[in-house]
């Protein structure tokens, strides 16, 4: 994977973090792509007592 793919990657992930709730849990961003950069996932933490942001 190139730094592109990161690059790109965690500034996806960031701004997909901030969609999360702003509480005493952290905002939780993720992006799952191949090593080409092509994108299988992405989420976000809703928030307390939901699924974790990679799920």
């Amino acid at each position: 994977m190139d730094n592109s793919v990161d690059s790109r990657s965690v500034d996806r992930a960031l701004e997909l973090a901030r969609r999360g709730p702003l509480t005493e849990n952290p905002q939780v961003g993720c992006v799952i792509t191949t090593p080409d950069g092509l994108v299988l996932a992405e989420g976000w933490h809703r928030g307390a007592g939901t699924a974790h942001a990679e799920v």
